[in-house]
């Protein structure tokens, strides 16, 4: 059931959102007490994050020349000298010395201000590479998930602070899936991931997931190592009344790669108006995958926000395993700037899942 969910994320991280929403959070409370976070220190050596101040550097502005005046016709202004009086003669006068009063300076043995330091360091960026970004920090979409009609969860996409990773400024992407309390009698679900992407080349650097379920909980991570072209993945997964199972993958990945949360963001850098068919590798768990998709066109489609133009893309996958897909994915991006996720559609076996934008 774990391996199903925690699949089924992964899918609709794919496509846009997470059919693990199907399920909500009951009893993964107490058992989430009973887990510790172990310190992955071979992560921690390879991964170093700063915080940082973005400043965006703009081609500074030429202001108009003012038509030259001609500087005959200004004649200066000579002002006339008036003629002093005669000084009065004047007797010296003595100045008495004031009495030399001795005082005694008190002094205070307090201790040395430190100066106050911040960790935040200033970078700088081309204006107009910040400007033809479709992110801008502090984006959130929040999606709900519909599964037989009924909201079953929420899937949000964050763009939060940018960071330096190993000293290249990135963009910080966060998706979180968490269920509704009405679905807590069937199962629990509240998973989030992290990852870093290279503002410039949009590579991803790392990725951090945790799943917080019914019974079960799983944290992984993945390095990206881009100099030499490989990933690295460590996991850890606790069952309730098991022992702990930890892996290790390392393998080699190809240009242009991205991991299953960046692949969302990565999406919407697209020109869906120029590219009728994409491509682009994916890294996971050890493997290598190809996600191909198609642009059907653009319509005008109805959400609680209102009427809205978007771009409908079906993607494909050829994936084997719990990730093969079960039937035809319909993904609508905003036709606008920032084309962001607005609404998607999935068959199922048994009914379909309907996400739509709500806030």
């Amino acid at each position: 059931m774990f391996n199903f969910f925690s699949s089924l994320f992964k899918t609709f991280c794919l496509l846009v959102i997470s059919l693990a929403t199907l399920v909500s959070c009951s009893s993964a409370g107490k058992f989430w007490s009973q887990w510790q976070n172990t310190e992955n220190r071979d992560f921690e050596k390879l991964v170093t994050v700063e915080e940082v101040e973005v400043i965006p550097i703009a081609a500074p502005a030429v202001k108009p020349l003012k038509k030259k005046e001609n500087l005959q016709s200004i004649k200066p202004k000579v002002r006339e000298k008036k003629a002093s009086p005669p000084l009065k003669k004047t007797k010296p006068m003595l100045k008495k010395k004031a009495p030399v009063v001795e005082k005694k300076m008190e002094i205070k043995n307090e201790p040395l201000k430190k100066k106050e330091t911040t960790s935040k360091k200033s970078v700088t960026v081309n204006a107009q590479l910040m400007e033809s970004s479709p992110f801008r920090v502090g984006q959130k979409t929040k999606i709900a998930v519909s599964y037989l009609n009924m909201t079953a969860g929420h899937l949000t996409l964050e763009t939060k602070k940018m960071v330096k990773v190993n000293g290249r400024l990135s963009y910080h992407f966060k998706a979180f899936v968490q269920s509704r309390r009405a679905f807590s009698f069937i199962y629990s679900v509240e998973d989030s991931a992290n990852t870093y992407v290279d503002v410039e080349n949009l590579r991803p650097y790392t990725l951090e997931f945790l799943a917080k379920e019914t019974k079960k909980i799983k944290e992984s991570k993945t390095f990206f190592d881009w100099s030499k072209m490989r990933a690295t993945y460590w996991s850890r997964k606790v069952k309730k009344g098991k022992k702990p199972k930890e892996s290790k993958k390392t393998w080699n990945i190809v240009e242009g790669s991205q991991n299953f949360v960046s692949a969302l963001f990565y999406l919407r850098t697209i020109d869906f108006s120029k590219n009728k068919t994409f491509s682009f590798p994916l890294a996971d768990e050890g493997k290598n995958i190809t996600l191909k998709g198609k642009v059907l066109g653009k319509e005008v489609i109805k959400t609680e926000l209102g009427k809205m133009e978007a771009w409908l893309v079906e993607p494909e996958f050829h994936i084997k395993g719990s990730l093969t897909p079960v039937g035809k994915v319909h993904i609508w991006f905003k036709a606008d700037a920032f084309q962001e996720l607005v609404k998607l559609e999935t068959q199922l076996k048994f009914g379909s899942i309907v996400g739509e934008i709500v806030r």
